[in-house]
């Protein structure tokens, strides 16, 4: 009984690490569905988010891994909050930037209002933060926003021993070209 319950414990912290690093929505569908994750991706609608911080390679440059954690770990949790409150799945970091969407795996019916309702409050709270970074002595960051929906493929890419739940296509290039223009 002691085995199995140390087994059952070590499975709950498994899982709640593994849902760290790939979509909640997904783990838990797989869960419900009780079957494997398998490569496969469909064509569907989505609404794409990404955002990216301006001048983070000088910014980093210039502060200690320790300031620059502090900022990243603020925005970061800024961000992902406020997507995951407005129905959105965080796809992946890159770097500092957030790649983000909505309609799968869960379906949205009003993914482009949320991206939109989304986008602007991210833009709201991070300028919050920034007056919290300026009060610590740390550099301004600006946040750029590129959003865009389309008719993308979607679902598990990579082969058989490593997947990744992403989306891909014209519409994500778009929404990815949006937040690059926002420099000028």
């Amino acid at each position: 009984v002691a085995q199995m319950h140390t087994a059952l414990e070590n499975m709950k912290m498994g899982l709640r690490s593994f849902r760290k690093y790939v979509p909640t929505d997904l783990v838990s569908q797989l869960i419900g569905m009780q079957r494997e994750a398998t490569l496969g991706t469909g064509k569907q609608e989505l609404t794409i988010f990404f955002c990216d911080m301006e001048n983070f390679t000088t910014a980093s440059e210039m502060l200690s891994a320790e300031d620059l954690n502090r900022m990243l770990t603020g925005y970061f949790r800024t961000v992902t909050r406020i997507l995951r409150d407005h129905g959105a799945t965080v796809d992946k970091f890159i770097g500092d930037a957030v790649m983000a969407f909505w309609n799968a795996p869960i379906p949205v019916p009003d993914h482009e209002f949320r991206g939109a309702q989304a986008s602007l409050e991210i833009r709201r709270e991070l300028d919050k933060l920034q007056e919290e970074w300026r009060a610590e002595g740390l550099p301004p960051m600006t946040v750029r926003v590129g959003l865009n929906s389309g008719l993308v493929l979607v679902g598990n890419v990579g082969h058989e021993e490593r997947l990744s739940y992403t989306a891909m296509g014209d519409a994500v290039n778009l929404a990815s070209r949006l937040e690059s223009l926002n420099k000028y």
